[in-house]
């Protein structure tokens, strides 16, 4: 394994009480001298930091940031970045769990391809306890197939390893976007920059998260809404074609649904129907004057 593929591990938490621990101490027990560990809280008010630093006494390459106040994602990872010292920044999220060998077999990746200098993965499900959770895995995939893929549409923000020159160079993530959709402005960044990335399926991380009728409604409408505001941005309208997927999912589970005679999917459907078109109404103002580029390309 080369020496100079060494990581600084970044992991964003907010209120993961119930994650932290599985999450640090996957990524505790395969860390080597030459890499460390960095959680950034942000804000949390829940017992996530008391966790973490319980941890941090039995780790020596621990460092713990802290946000007084909520300052969202990308100003999370940004902290992460400019606290980081090794070659290689790995982020994972604080509901994930870095699977054994995961770090060497990502270093190995990273020197069969010495051209790449950004590699994404995915989140393979683990903790589908509830409806909402069956629902977010068959229409939130955390992955992109089964294939290599150079140059993808996206990143995936709970499992991404990037150089740390190239966060230096493009400046990090936009701390606009609070919650969502910074890892796709992201991928934009790199494009822009003639930045070479990829997607590895062999690269990936268990995710554990698990949701409420509540957290599941706030998400679909937070990745419909910051989805369309990043393309926009980066001069591209997706509204068009986030309105076909959002009338294909509907139709498609409503059939499923009947097929399986899974008659209370219905109720999440409907919900998840109204919420895109919501979040797509909201991005009309930003997104019309695109829409027929979008029509004609």
């Amino acid at each position: 394994m080369p020496a100079e593929n060494n990581f600084s591990f970044v992991i964003c938490c907010y209120n993961s009480g119930k994650y932290i621990e599985n999450c640090l101490n996957s990524v505790i027990k395969q860390v080597s001298d030459n890499d460390e560990i960095i959680l950034v809280d942000d804000g949390s008010t829940d017992d996530s930091a008391d966790k973490a630093e319980k941890l941090f006494i039995a780790s020596k390459s621990f460092k713990i940031k802290k946000n007084i106040t909520n300052r969202g994602l990308a100003f999370s990872r940004n902290t992460g970045w400019k606290t980081a010292i090794k070659k290689f920044v790995f982020y994972i999220d604080s509901d994930t769990v870095l699977p054994d060998g995961m770090r060497n077999t990502a270093s190995e990746i990273i020197s069969k391809y010495p051209d790449c200098s950004v590699f994404t993965g995915q989140g393979i499900e683990k903790n589908i306890r509830t409806i909402y959770d069956e629902w977010r895995a068959e229409f939130f995939s955390q992955g992109q197939g089964k294939k290599i893929i150079f140059i993808p549409r996206y990143l995936s923000g709970l499992c991404m390893i990037i150089r740390r020159d190239v966060l230096d160079k493009t400046g990090g993530f936009d701390e606009n976007l609070f919650s969502h959709a910074e890892d796709v402005d992201f991928a934009y960044k790199l494009k822009n920059a003639k930045i070479n990335f990829s997607y590895n399926p062999d690269i990936f991380v268990y995710h554990f998260r698990t949701d409420t009728f509540a957290s599941l409604k706030k998400m679909i409408f937070n990745h419909i809404y910051w989805s369309c505001a990043v393309h926009k941005k980066n001069g591209h309208a997706y509204f068009l074609k986030y309105l076909f997927a959002t009338l294909k999912i509907f139709f498609k589970f409503n059939v499923i649904s009947i097929f399986k005679l899974r008659f209370d999917f219905f109720k999440i459907n409907a919900a998840c129907f109204y919420l895109r078109l919501k979040a797509l109404t909201q991005s009309i103002k930003f997104n019309l004057n695109l829409i027929f580029f979008d029509i004609l390309h």
